[in-house]
């Protein structure tokens, strides 16, 4: 198997251990710790009010791969569209 297909296959699977991949690729129930969110100010300041701030752990309720997902955070359910799922990055956090 060459690099770019290791890559490929490496990318659409969650494994503990790995760090900073995006919220969009983590499977349902899976906890995951907050480590960055790469967006403007206007669009942090909408996921900071919502508590998906650095540091702080989630768990992904659902999410199918092709629109939102649902996230817990702290004790509320929060919906997030692609765009916020794929510019917020996270680690996995052993079960």
């Amino acid at each position: 198997m060459d690099h770019q297909s290791k890559s490929k296959k490496m990318s659409k699977s969650v494994r503990c251990g790995e760090k900073n991949l995006p919220l969009a690729q983590v499977q349902d129930t899976d906890w995951v710790q907050v480590l960055s969110v790469q967006c403007d100010h206007e669009r942090r300041s909408e996921l900071e009010q919502l508590g998906v701030i650095p540091g702080s752990k989630l768990r992904v309720l659902h999410n199918d791969h092709k629109g939102t997902l649902i996230v817990k955070v702290e004790q509320e359910m929060v919906i997030l569209g692609r765009n916020y799922s794929y510019r917020t990055f996270v680690q996995p956090l052993q079960k």
